[in-house]
């Protein structure tokens, strides 16, 4: 019985540890998206 109910846990952080990559990822890539085309401009203007 302990044994299915940590299984239970870890499956359980596994989705939350998604859901964290996830938040992270988005958070990461917003400012990189919006930066991109000053930086590709500056690169190809200089």
């Amino acid at each position: 019985m302990p044994q299915q109910n940590a299984w239970k846990q870890s499956e359980r952080w596994e989705e939350s540890r998604m859901k964290n990559m996830l938040c992270f990822i988005v958070f990461f890539l917003l400012p990189v998206a919006k930066l991109r085309p000053a930086v590709v401009g500056s690169t190809f203007s200089s």
